[in-house]
């Protein structure tokens, strides 16, 4: 657009810029319609931040070492962790291209590479990639306590652990499907008893009869335990 502004010292303000590349030309008269040669000034509106995409692990392996590699649609500076634990902090240098990350070590289980990357201006975006570290197959579980074999309780405790750390279990009893087992569902009570999600011990309030438990593990890497444990037992 095109606008007349009368002064020697002008200040005017323009709203409502689109993303991208801008200019302004400027123009001076005088009273005798004597107009100066142009000034310009371009300047570039960028209220997005970059788009970075990171490439790494599948979302299951049974590799210990992991190469990541993150890149961006522009110059950007870089602050990343690996579960919680900083990799690098650069922020102020501007980087181009592609950043990589060579990890070792890594124990079983999930773990989650989280980055934020800022371009000049300081707009900010974050991105991650997790994946799971699974050397040892599908899980194991056993019953470490049960209630007698004839037992004339009301709530029946029983105690299990896995062969790995933070297995989830499903449950089924006497003839019900499979399900998760949780608290307070389907009249169990759910309690840990130890520091990992594998250390739980359950209670179940069953009428009388003939019952069979039957539990089974499944590991954050989504494999599932081939023989469920298994405990029958009459309840009077």
């Amino acid at each position: 657009g095109i606008a007349l502004v009368e002064g020697k010292n002008v200040t005017f303000q323009l709203r409502g810029l689109d993303e991208g590349s801008h200019t302004i030309e400027i123009y001076t008269a005088d009273a005798a319609g004597w107009e100066s040669f142009p000034s310009f000034h371009e300047w570039i509106v960028d209220t997005q931040p970059p788009d970075c995409k990171i490439e790494g692990p599948a979302n299951v392996t049974n590799v210990t070492s992991a190469e990541l590699q993150i890149a961006c649609s522009e110059p950007y500076n870089l602050i990343c962790d690996v579960d919680g634990k900083v990799l690098n902090k650069n922020d102020e240098k501007l980087l181009h291209g592609r950043s990589a990350f060579h990890l070792r070590g890594l124990d079983e289980g999930r773990h989650r590479l989280r980055c934020i990357a800022k371009d000049a201006l300081g707009n900010a975006k974050n991105v991650t990639h997790s994946w799971v570290v699974d050397t040892l197959g599908p899980p194991s579980s056993k019953f470490t306590r049960t209630p007698p074999k004839q037992s004339k309780r009301k709530r029946q405790v029983f105690r299990i652990e896995c062969s790995e750390r933070d297995c989830a279990y499903w449950i089924s009893i006497d003839t019900r499907a499979w399900r998760r087992l949780r608290t307070r569902e389907g009249g169990v009570e759910v309690r840990k008893t130890g520091p990992t999600e594998a250390d739980v011990e359950f209670t179940l309030r069953l009428g009388a009869g003939y019952h069979t438990v039957r539990i089974r593990a499944s590991d954050q890497a989504g494999n599932e335990e081939e023989s469920p444990s298994e405990y029958e037992f009459v309840q009077f």
